[in-house]
């Protein structure tokens, strides 16, 4: 039988995925007014001025707050450009045109200008020579740009998996509209959620799939994964360091040492030590202790009362890591919350009922951190700055939990059980939700939540720069292109034998020359004494 081009070339997997994720989160830069995205003027003051060379603002009299000295036509979003903040039912209509400023200094202010500079320079070199929208939209593709890498690092994972044909589901399901939302505004948000998707998928791949020959291009794109998600926001190492060790908790310690000896294991892991070092310096020194926004909410309680106000809260977080777009102020459509969480659901009693030992633990692991983080990341601060914390933050831990117990409950189950149907069911209804989840964006910035889809048509509406068709089909067909790339990664998976799932030369020893004279053992996971006894050199 002959491989399918995905699996004999999973660079065209990269390079499918890239595009079309490209094309998703484009059509959200392009379709989203000036403003309208959580924090987008303070994130895009920021990389506006780090492409500069200023890393840090002035300190103002506002708490959390600092100014910059800038172009005021790319810098100046606050004020009218923000009039559709917290109002549902006006239009983008109300926006000035921001290239109508001058283009004369200006001091615009930041409540992120101390934060880590790293997401900020990649994304902000298009405000050197772009100007007023042009400017924020080139900035909202870069970084759009940078997600669609990380969406094809997840399927060029997925087309090396030998028991991984159910991961485009779990991906599917881990990409929330919010997040897909996010993909495309100036916030580092966006990047700490895929990074930390493609770090989980990659990572998965590497613990359990032993072809040594591709082994340097995985730990690569493990460091890069890592490295830039890590260096994202405040708490991005953490949910680095907690994915990855919850996928070395799916294999045995042997595993684990023998990964370790690997030179091109130590050289990624050691990069990645340098990057997240930097983060987390910067972080110490810098970031901290300029502080950060308090919340408008006047309660500031104590540790304890904290905790259980967070806790509290974890269903509305639910709610926001599914899609509460623009400044909360824009709710999705009731059937996509119930079948989100139906997948949600879906995932985590499968993973529950289903997943054996090592996997059930990793599973479990993710699963207190995504309900835990928040509060022992928000309560000792709340006494401060009150309560902060929002549902997407959590996302990047949402996404490695998706990840690690979806792929956990296919590796408990038997290696012939096939995953087709119910990943073609998920990936489908996933991408229909993305494309009514734009489309209820649209409508809101448009003519506003008060009035009917069909008034979109009509003269008074706020229209895209390019138009209501170009957008919408640039989205749709992202979207569809996404799930067909997806689906057909998954089928090719299941029809091709697993023998010929292994046909790249061994490298690495003696170990490697026993695993590729014994292909058909291939198909167990890696904690199987058929597969352990296979690595012992004969005495």
């Amino acid at each position: 039988m002959t491989k399918s081009l995905f699996l004999r070339r999973p660079s065209t997997a990269f390079l499918a995925g890239w595009f079309f994720a490209l094309l998703v989160f484009g059509g959200w830069s392009i379709a989203s007014p000036v403003s309208s995205a959580p924090d987008e003027p303070s994130h895009a003051v920021k990389a506006e001025a780090t492409v500069r060379g200023m890393f840090t603002g002035a300190p103002t009299d506002q708490v959390g707050i600092e100014s910059f000295s800038l172009p005021r036509d790319i810098s100046d979003l606050g004020g009218a450009m923000a009039c559709t903040a917290a109002q549902p039912t006006t239009s983008a209509l109300c926006q000035p045109d921001l290239g109508m400023f001058p283009s004369s200094e200006f001091a615009a202010t930041s409540g992120v200008g101390s934060y880590n500079p790293v997401y900020y320079a990649l994304v902000g070199w298009p405000s050197l020579f772009l100007e007023g929208d042009e400017a924020i939209i080139g900035m909202r593709l870069a970084s759009a740009l940078i997600n669609g890498v990380f969406i094809g690092v997840m399927f060029w994972a997925a087309a090396q998996m030998t028991r991984g044909s159910s991961l485009v589901a779990w991906i599917a399901v881990a990409l929330t509209p919010m997040a897909t939302y996010l993909g495309g505004m100036i916030n580092p948000n966006g990047v700490e959620i895929t990074g930390c998707a493609a770090l989980a998928s990659v990572a998965w791949l590497i613990v359990h799939d032993r072809a040594a020959s591709r082994l340097a291009s995985r730990a690569s794109m493990l460091a890069a994964s890592g490295i830039v998600a890590g260096n994202a926001r405040s708490a991005s190492p953490l949910f680095v360091a907690l994915i990855v060790v919850a996928v070395l908790l799916t294999v045995p310690l042997e595993r684990v040492r023998e990964l370790i000896r690997r030179r091109q294991v130590w050289i990624a892991a050691g990069v990645s030590v340098l990057g997240l070092g930097f983060a987390a310096v910067w972080t110490a020194l810098v970031a901290a202790p300029a502080g950060f926004i308090p919340s408008s909410d006047p309660a500031r309680d104590g540790i304890a009362q904290a905790v259980v106000h967070t806790l509290g809260a974890t269903e509305n977080y639910g709610t926001e890591m599914i899609g509460v777009l623009g400044w909360f102020d824009t709710g999705l459509p009731q059937p996509v919350y119930f079948g989100w969480t139906a997948g949600i659901g879906f995932l985590v009693i499968g993973a529950l009922a289903f997943a054996r030992r090592r996997f059930l633990l990793a599973s479990v692991v993710l699963m207190i951190a995504l309900l835990l983080v928040p509060s022992l990341l928000q309560a000792p601060s709340a006494a401060t700055y009150g309560y902060i914390w929002q549902g997407r933050y959590s996302l990047p831990v949402f996404v490695g939990m998706v990840i690690v117990a979806g792929l956990g409950w296919q590796h408990s189950r038997r290696p012939d059980e096939r995953w087709s149907r119910p990943v073609t069911i998920v990936v489908a209804a996933a991408a229909v939700a993305q494309i009514v989840s734009f489309a209820t964006a649209y409508r809101r910035f448009s003519v506003g939540v008060a009035r009917p889809f069909r008034d979109v048509l009509t003269g008074d509406a706020w229209q895209a720069p390019g138009g209501l068709v170009f957008v919408t089909g640039l989205f749709v067909v992202g979207a569809v292109g996404l799930a067909i790339t997806g689906i057909s990664i998954s089928q090719a998976l299941e029809r091709t034998p697993a023998d010929d799932l292994w046909s790249d030369e061994p490298s690495g020893g003696l170990s490697a020359r026993l695993e590729h004279a014994a292909p058909a053992h291939r198909q167990d996971s890696v904690e199987s004494p058929v597969v352990r006894a296979a690595e012992r050199p004969p005495s």
